[in-house]
């Protein structure tokens, strides 16, 4: 297998640690302008800057970060920016932000009002307005959270809590409406070299309930900003340092990851866009293995605390848990998957024109109308939406897949998209291996019960599913989940080892 639909999940898994690292900084009291470089496994692959700015009685905080990779021999460029308007007195005025995950931006304004949000989101063209409660309980502006950290750390506090919000809080811009707890823990007072002088620092770990999972150690100076970030990734480190504005943006070779990403199993499987069972043994070299789901037709039993036993057969399918078929989120148009799109709706008519008039036909038709709809096949997009796939008809599996799940959902078909790895003989220089892949299940009825079913609309007409794919994470693409369902995928790679038990 050749398709350069495949393999991006490792590139859609970083932007989890790109968006942790924008809150791993919060403001501060006093202006202030940095830069810092960005590594990944010891590669440079970006910049961050991040200002804040005084006028009269309002405090304005900004981030900017760019990011370039390489996937066989494939460029992809991420770039996020977001500003926070508050007053002295720690009072929201808005928030704005864009997020460049594909080929076109999404960008949100809010506007804060006494009793709740306005909001607009473009995207694609198109722009939508909304309104939004104020969240619930105690939170703290930016400038406000540094502030209390602040007071805090000179107080002498071994870990610190705070209920902050953040213009980038996650892949989709609305989840930034929503205040994040960041906690800080295991305080180390240390110094750190900044242009040559050693300053006085404090070294935390902290972690976000945005993306709980995710542990970064943070170095921060006096005043709570940070000096340095280093991210665990699983193989891999993403670390941010303090450096000047012309090291910052100085030229570098977008590094090559994805191939360092591929898992060679212990054997190879004939025939896998064939195979129709197979069993796998699921093990990381160091700490627990993490929860694998269980689907319609993946079956998972513990071997012990580092080892999984999975079955993948597509011919046996096991029913939901009973909660899925009720659940909104399955149904629900966010910004990724928005099937309340017109251009979603116009493809949707084309889609099952020709299908039969059950809910299984239709899957199956959209799936495959997938296929054909995205004829520029290829790695040169991050994680694009629904909305920018339908009208490019460009990407790779995750736009095949968040595609797939919208027009399902235009179609009243729940949907979610899975995570997980798919073998390939061959793909960019690699033999025989497994790679990160992404693809979409509809909850369709099967022997009269909610059934997950598998749709994977990078394979061609005739062969819609088979059983090398290994789901690793599932997600609705909601507000909430998607970035942590994500999350879990990084800390295994590089980690993850895969024993082919049998396959036919």
């Amino acid at each position: 297998m050749k398709d350069s639909t495949r393999f991006p999940l490792w590139l859609t898994s970083i932007l989890v640690a790109v968006l942790a690292l924008s809150r791993s900084g919060l403001a501060s009291i006093d202006d202030y302008e940095r830069w810092y470089a960005v590594e990944l496994g010891g590669n440079r692959v970006g910049w961050m800057h991040q200002k804040q700015s005084t006028v009269g009685d309002l405090i304005t905080t900004s981030s900017r970060m760019e990011f370039a990779f390489n996937r066989d021999q494939a460029g992809a460029k991420i770039s996020v920016s977001g500003s926070f308007v508050e007053t002295k007195s720690g009072k929201p005025v808005s928030m704005s932000s864009m997020l460049k995950f594909g080929r076109q931006p999404t960008s949100l304004q809010a506007t804060f009002g006494e009793n709740e949000i306005e909001v607009i989101v473009t995207q694609s063209g198109r722009t939508e307005r909304s309104t939004r409660p104020l969240p619930d309980g105690t939170w703290l502006t930016p400038a406000a959270a540094s502030e209390f950290v602040k007071q805090r750390m000179h107080a002498g506090a071994d870990s610190i809590t705070v209920r902050t919000m953040s213009a980038l809080a996650g892949m989709d811009p609305m989840s930034a409406l929503k205040p994040t707890t960041v906690e800080r823990s295991g305080r180390t007072d240390t110094d750190y070299e900044v242009a040559g002088k050693k300053v006085k620092a404090t070294k935390w770990t902290t972690t976000s309930s945005a993306s709980p999972s995710t542990k970064a150690t943070e170095v921060v100076d006096e005043a709570g900003l940070p000096l340095a970030t280093d991210t665990s990734m699983g193989m891999m480190k993403m670390v941010m340092r303090i450096v000047n504005e012309e090291e910052a943006k100085a030229e570098f070779a977008a590094p090559e990851i994805m191939v360092e990403t591929f898992i060679t199993p212990d054997k190879p499987i004939a025939n896998p866009r064939k195979t129709k069972k197979a069993t796998y043994l699921l093990h990381v070299a160091e700490g627990e293995v993490p929860a694998i789901p269980a689907t319609g037709s993946q079956r998972v039993s513990p071997v012990d605390a580092s080892s999984v036993r999975v079955v993948v057969d597509t011919r046996s399918l096991s029913p939901a848990p009973e909660g899925d078929a009720t659940n909104p989120l399955f149904l629900a148009c966010p910004i990724n998957v928005n099937c309340n799109d017109p251009e979603i709706r116009n493809l949707l008519t084309k889609a099952i024109e020709k299908a039969a008039d059950n809910p299984a036909a239709r899957a199956e038709a959209i799936r495959a109308f997938v296929y054909r709809h995205i004829h520029k096949k290829d790695l040169d997009v991050g994680f694009a939406s629904a909305s920018e796939v339908a009208r490019t008809r460009q990407g790779d599996c995750s736009e095949h897949g968040v595609l797939t799940a919208a027009l399902l959902r235009a179609n009243a078909i729940p949907s979610r998209v899975v995570a997980g790895v798919v073998y390939a003989d061959q793909f960019a220089g690699g033999k025989d291996i497994f790679a990160y892949h992404m693809w979409t299940q509809a909850l369709l009825d099967v022997d009269g019960k909610p059934t997950w079913v598998d749709l994977d609309a990078t394979l061609p007409p005739n062969i819609p599913y088979d059983a090398t794919h290994i789901a690793l994470a599932t997600a609705s693409l909601g507000e909430d989940d998607t970035q942590e369902s994500l999350a879990s995928i990084v800390l295994v790679m590089g980690r993850l080892k895969i024993s082919v038990e049998s396959a036919e």
